[in-house]
């Protein structure tokens, strides 16, 4: 699922959206989503786990790439909604031996992975997009550069590690 409707779909239930039961195997890619409010909040995806697997470049929310002020968080931020399929299809075409991935690691929060608590893979980091591992799930970060091309592999958490040092 590529950043799946909120807007109307917020308080259905399962059964009425994109969830894990739809098919034997399913990944999102979260790129513009909220839990609730939708439009009046600016966002246009579903934030809430909702698949197998549920993938959240830079938080899931807003992506790096536009310098545009907005208004309102996500209103004007159609880029960041469209950014899910960018990324799917570098997650297909990249696939070259000198290629960076989207690596991904486990995590329970964005706020934990931004302060560099989830930097060990422990059950298992994932790469997201077309040849995601389909043995693992829940919810995976990463960041992603603001242009073309996207993936960061491991140089996600490099400066972190730099002001750890000083």
């Amino acid at each position: 699922g590529l950043d799946p409707a909120g807007p109307l779909f917020y308080d259905l239930p399962n059964d009425r959206i994109l969830d894990a039961s739809d098919a034997s195997f399913v990944d999102i890619i979260h790129t513009n989503s909220v839990n609730q409010g939708g439009l009046i909040d600016g966002c246009y995806g579903l934030l809430r786990p909702l698949g197998h697997v549920d993938f959240y470049p830079n938080g899931g929310t807003h992506q790096p790439g536009s310098e545009e002020p907005f208004i309102r968080p996500c209103l004007l931020d159609s880029w960041s909604h469209d950014r899910s399929t960018e990324l799917w299809v570098e997650s297909i075409t990249a696939r070259e031996p000198s290629s960076v991935v989207f690596k991904s690691w486990p995590c329970t929060r964005w706020e934990d992975y931004v302060l560099g608590l989830c930097q060990d893979c422990g059950t298992g980091c994932l790469e997201m997009g077309y040849h995601v591992q389909r043995s693992l799930t829940g919810s995976y970060y990463l960041r992603t550069k603001g242009t073309s091309p996207f993936a960061l592999g491991d140089q996600q958490f490099e400066s972190q590690k730099i002001r750890k040092l000083q």
